[in-house]
């Protein structure tokens, strides 16, 4: 196990070798961490970048390739998980939320749209857009 010196730097200065198990390196204008490692199965120190803009492996060495997820994508209540290739690997459908009644529960979903002039209504449990309803509250006074 190496124990680690963390230096800091712009990109710039950074050697494009690793220079030996146990250096760190985080590059402020970037906004990259790389870490200088002895890799045991080949015995050579390598250097591994995290936060990088570009990745070429995931965390377990596993080689990214076009089937990999890149982007969500969210269209018509349907939200689409794509590759990096941009074939879509799933999508889910969601559904508009169902309002409630007196006699039954509603159920989750996406808040339906409003309509143009909704911008001062809320949205109600039978999921529609409503207008609040202004109660007038009488004074009392306690007797003794």
């Amino acid at each position: 196990m190496a124990l680690f010196k963390v230096s800091k730097g712009a990109s710039n200065g950074l050697s494009n070798q690793a220079l030996g198990d146990g250096f760190c390196w985080f590059t402020y204008d970037d906004g990259k961490f790389y870490i200088d490692y002895r890799d045991p199965t080949d015995d050579i120190v390598k250097r591994k970048a995290l936060n990088a803009n570009r990745a070429d492996a995931d965390s377990l060495g596993n080689i990214l390739n076009s089937s990999y997820a890149a982007s969500l994508n969210f269209t018509n209540n349907t939200l689409s998980l794509l590759a990096k290739n941009g074939t879509t690997l799933t999508t889910i459908a969601l559904s508009t939320m169902v309002g409630a009644t007196n006699n039954a529960a509603g159920g989750s979903g996406l808040v339906p749209a409003p309509a143009a002039g909704d911008n001062t209504k809320f949205l109600r449990g039978d999921a529609s857009w409503g207008e609040a309803t202004l109660v007038t509250l009488k004074t009392w006074t306690a007797s003794s």
